[in-house]
């Protein structure tokens, strides 16, 4: 059984849920995109200078395929994978709602997409909303097209943005497929008055 500790407010009604009668279940995903040409910065900028760095033209092309990196400066492309970039779903159902949440490692995504990915959801997932969250990742490609190679040039790939459309597809039917009996813990922290800050016990207990 999942013990779900619930530091949000969710809008399930807890006082009319039957043993039992509440899922849960999650998923995780790798969005890590695919690197294809290889770079070395020689003048340690964090920016790509074909004249000065160094760049390795793996598939043959002729030109710099670059993975855009998000965050900081613009012209920033990645040079290389310490850890994998992740999505993480969770699904919960109290018998009467069904909700998707996702939290993905991107600096930020567009209203757009996100209506892209709610438009997506096949309809036998029961799911009555999603909410999909960025976790504002700095080190993960440009997913809002304001940090590409030159400041007025996006540095979005469509390609992998289809990418990550499907992997949280993904994720959420991985997640609906993990649904087990949950239970909510709602904690309760007491927080004592400082010793040296005035009270009255008398108007705290009105």
């Amino acid at each position: 059984m999942v013990r779900l500790l619930l530091v949000t407010f969710l809008t399930f009604s807890s006082n009319n849920l039957l043993p039992n009668e509440l899922k849960v279940g999650f998923a995780k995903i790798s969005i890590t995109p695919d690197l294809i040409d290889r770079w070395e910065d020689i003048d340690n900028d964090a920016q790509f200078n074909s004249n000065i760095d160094l760049w390795t033209d793996v598939n043959g092309n002729g030109q710099f395929d670059a993975v855009w990196m998000a965050g900081f400066q613009n012209n920033r492309p990645a040079q290389g994978i310490k850890d994998e970039l992740m999505a993480v779903a969770a699904v919960i159902d109290d018998g009467k709602t069904r909700i998707g949440i996702i939290s993905a490692d991107t600096i930020g995504l567009m209203r757009k997409f996100v209506l892209s990915v709610r438009k997506d959801l096949p309809a036998e997932w029961g799911l009555d909303y999603l909410m999909i969250h960025a976790t504002h990742n700095h080190e993960g490609p440009d997913t809002q097209g304001l940090w590409g190679p030159s400041l007025f040039k996006s540095g979005v790939d469509d390609k992998y943005m289809g990418q990550l459309k499907q992997n949280f597809l993904n994720a959420l039917n991985l997640a609906i497929d993990n649904l087990e009996p949950a239970q909510i813990i709602l904690p309760l922290i007491y927080y004592p008055t400082h010793q040296s800050l005035p009270h009255h016990d008398e108007e705290c207990n009105k």
